[in-house]
């Protein structure tokens, strides 16, 4: 050990002994944390949450509306699909078949295909957020489509269509009479 009379100041004698943490030094009067702990502080999160935020304002806007519009596409597709089943079963069959509009039920809506004999071979459901409007000739919109009838000789009967989604976006779909396909137009917002 140290002796003092060799060394009569005693902070020195501290200097002198080993220390226990040598990368600090000896000095036990200076604590100073040379190393950050892990972890964020409450104002980095908070930046880290409003630029989230910000982001998720600026995307669900437009994620709706495109969502939206895929509804409304897919239910153009399942019409013009079931519309061209009416008229393959009337050329196939060599008989008159009929696409029936029913009435909205809890919003959702039905279309039936029948035979000549009134049995109902197929139905396709329109879910609660599309809306239905028909047009026949230069009448009025109607929500109340009248039946259309396809013939054997692959022909049909003249209809204008509107389905209209959520956000406003609406969806032209035109039946051709003369060779009873259905034509799917472009998307639009409007009332």
């Amino acid at each position: 050990m140290l002796s003092a009379a060799k060394h009569s100041d005693p902070r020195m004698e501290l200097a002198l002994l080993p220390s226990s943490r040598p990368d600090r030094g000896a000095c036990p009067v200076n604590h100073r944390r040379e190393t950050r702990e892990a972890g964020f502080t409450l104002l980095e999160l908070m930046v880290v949450v409003t630029i989230m935020a910000v982001a998720a304002a600026l995307v669900v806007p437009n994620l709706t509306r495109a969502y939206a519009e895929t509804e409304v596409r897919m239910e153009a597709r399942s019409v013009a699909n079931f519309f061209l089943e009416a008229h393959d079963r009337a050329v196939f069959h060599a008989g008159t078949f009929v696409v029936v509009f029913g009435s909205p039920s809890r919003g959702r809506r039905a279309l039936y295909l029948a035979d000549t004999a009134g049995r109902v071979v197929n139905t396709v459901w329109l879910p609660a957020g599309i809306a239905l409007r028909a047009r026949v000739g230069e009448g009025d919109w109607t929500s109340d489509p009248p039946p259309v009838h396809f013939f054997p000789d692959g022909a049909s009967e003249p209809l204008q269509l509107d389905l209209r989604g959520s956000h406003q976006i609406h969806l032209r779909l035109q039946l051709d009479p003369l060779t009873a396909r259905l034509s799917v137009g472009r998307l639009y917002r409007g009332n």
